[in-house]
């Protein structure tokens, strides 16, 4: 969870510029706090850097597929959600 004051953090991956652009501008007039990946390999090093509380995450990547980050995601004990 977010400290107190602060907004979630939501991590916004998709290949298309227009598609994170839109997200981002839908998502911070919600007053969330946005970071962006344009793929897979960008999406998982985000996630252990920017440590997001929210993944918006396309199926569709290149390099790394959606598939494979949230295979990588659930076996790694570092943000698997068990």
């Amino acid at each position: 969870s977010p400290e107190p004051g602060k907004p979630l953090k939501i991590l916004v991956v998709d290949d298309e510029d227009e598609v994170r652009a839109g997200l981002r501008e839908f998502l911070e007039g919600l007053d969330y706090a946005i970071c962006e990946a344009a793929d897979g390999e960008e999406a998982l090093a985000k996630t252990f850097t920017e440590k997001p509380h929210m993944i918006l995450l396309d199926l569709r990547l290149p390099k790394v597929d959606g598939y494979q980050v949230c295979l990588t995601m659930w076996t790694n004990p570092s943000t698997s959600p068990s």
